[in-house]
């Protein structure tokens, strides 16, 4: 029998939390955070098996560069991280579709009057309300809003399908 000698088995890499984990259809480039344990200098984020751009900021922590280009479809994607050879386990990360118009109502009014529009109903007397304007689509959220030529109006969520809008009589 020869002498002993001390092997080593070390941890892999492990992803906990991905900051953010969704992000919405069509939007722009932005930085991924991946925190976790066991990340070496050199280590790649990978999207789906693809190496992004990535910056070391330490053993618990990597950013990586997510172009538009891979959010441009409503998709559920598969976050790792390879580190020394090793590849991490790996979260899900979510490209979801956002909003989507089907319609509007009404389609028209009467300039300078809001003939047309629906009941004043919730809007607040300091918008000077003509009346309200019904959103319907898909993808709706609490925070969502209708914008006007570019401004946003006060907005009511009715629900993911339904949003109505307090237009101003200016």
């Amino acid at each position: 029998s020869s002498n002993s000698v001390n092997f080593t088995v070390v941890a892999g890499p492990a992803i906990t939390l991905l900051s953010p984990n969704t992000t919405t259809v069509g939007g722009p480039a932005f930085t991924l955070t991946v925190n976790g344990t066991g990340f070496a200098s050199g280590a790649v984020v990978e999207w789906n098996a693809t190496a992004l751009t990535t910056s070391f900021k330490g053993a618990t922590q990597l950013t990586a560069s997510v172009p538009a280009n891979l959010i441009a479809n409503a998709a559920t994607v598969s976050i790792a991280v390879k580190s020394g050879g090793v590849t991490s386990n790996s979260l899900s990360f979510t490209v979801v579709a956002g909003p989507a118009l089907t319609s509007i109502n009404p389609v028209s009014i009467t300039g300078g009057t809001g003939a047309g529009l629906g009941p004043v109903g919730s809007c607040p007397s300091r918008v000077y309300p003509a009346g309200t304007l019904t959103v319907s689509g898909t993808g709706f959220t609490s925070s969502s809003t209708v914008d006007w030529n570019g401004q946003a109006m006060l907005t009511t969520f009715v629900s993911s399908t339904e949003l109505t809008a307090c237009v101003s009589s200016a």
